[in-house]
């Protein structure tokens, strides 16, 4: 009885390996065709992705792109973009304080060689 088992186990493993083998079999055609076409596919992407970051630096020069950054940073400044503008720079401590949403002495007791400061 535990023979008759282990028999069928042997059976259907042997017809389970069959199937795996038929249907590697039937892909080697397509492996094959990558692994000999893969330094050409590799080429061709490094190609394709020098090509994209030309075309993003190439984007990024133009007017509307500076226009669309500057924008985006008035943006970003938020309830301070008024008081960043009006301060001598970015980096001064009135734009720094209205940032961190904390007074100018309280900003600079932490920053002291802040600008302003």
């Amino acid at each position: 009885e535990l023979l008759e088992g282990k028999k069928k186990d042997l059976a259907a493993t042997e017809k389970e390996k069959e199937a795996v083998e038929a249907y590697m079999k039937e892909i080697k055609p397509g492996c094959d065709f990558i692994m000999d076409n893969i330094a050409e596919r590799d080429a061709n992407r490094a190609a394709e992705v020098t090509g994209l970051r030309k075309a993003v630096d190439t984007l990024k020069g133009t007017p509307a792109y500076a226009k669309f950054k500057a924008e985006e940073h008035d943006e970003d400044l938020g309830d301070c973009e008024e008081i960043c503008k009006a301060a001598p720079s970015e980096a001064h401590a009135t734009c720094k304080a209205c940032l961190a949403d904390v007074s100018v002495p309280g900003y600079c007791a932490g920053h002291a060689g802040t600008p302003g400061c």
